[in-house]
């Protein structure tokens, strides 16, 4: 009998001290002494920090009960130029939020851009120095753009030569996908369709390893077919294998 008296002593005394200590946790976590003193931000760009700042400040005055890091999270996304969003926080008053956006490797008409993943997006960046893709008039809209091979055409235009990037390159699109590239100073390389693309600009490689001046020297360079490729020369209207 005296041991199941102690038992249930300790057991009463267990549950004392669970509760005082969930009473103690759940006070400190809605304190304001948990509130975020300190928040460390990585990966913010200039043209997007004032953004970030304002939604910031909604946090500091609340514990770390309160406020809701996927609703803030949510917001810091909205912006479509945000890749992807990772906000951590602790009841000590620290914080750490890191952000990804998305890379743009082409614009395509006023503040549209395409990123290394080939989705279409409104943007804040700088598109200076990148190429530019012009799609055809029945797709100057993003929705229409869409169905296009953004995809294939984002990888084509990240495996380019160095030397075909930039600004002065302009990548066209006609109604059914075709793909012209144009650059100031050399000749138009018309790549036909999305397909074989890899191909494609391995044949141009090769020819111009054993041709320097090919571009220079020819006013349209056809890899439509990379098995049969061929060359208009400068001051000539027939097209040539090369």
């Amino acid at each position: 009998m005296p041991k199941r008296k102690r038992r249930r002593k300790l057991r009463i005394e267990v549950w004392l001290w669970a509760g005082i200590l969930l009473n103690v946790g759940f006070g400190i976590a809605n304190s304001p002494i948990t509130s975020i003193t300190r928040l460390r931000v990585l990966g913010v760009q200039n043209y997007d920090r004032q953004r970030v700042e304002e939604y910031a400040k909604g946090l500091t005055d609340e514990p770390a009960l309160r406020d809701d890091p996927r609703q803030f999270e949510t917001n810091i996304l909205n912006a479509s130029e945000v890749d992807s969003v990772d906000f951590r926080r602790n009841v000590f008053g620290r914080a750490e939020l890191k952000i990804k956006y998305r890379v743009p490797v082409a614009g395509i008409e006023g503040r549209t851009a395409l990123d290394d993943q080939g989705m279409l997006y409104r943007t804040r960046q700088d598109l200076s120095g990148l190429p530019t893709v012009v799609l055809p008039p029945s797709s100057s809209s993003m929705m229409l753009a869409s169905t296009l091979p953004t995809g294939e055409i984002a990888k084509f235009l990240m495996k380019l030569p160095s030397f075909l990037k930039g600004a002065d390159t302009v990548v066209s699109l006609s109604p059914k996908g075709a793909i012209c590239l144009n650059r100031s100073g050399i000749a138009r390389i018309q790549f036909g369709s999305e397909r074989d693309l890899d191909e494609k600009l391995q044949v141009l490689q090769a020819k111009l390893e054993t041709n320097p001046d090919l571009l220079t020297k020819s006013k349209e360079v056809n890899l439509v077919s990379p098995k049969y490729p061929s060359a208009t020369p400068m001051g000539s209207t027939e097209s040539k294998p090369i």
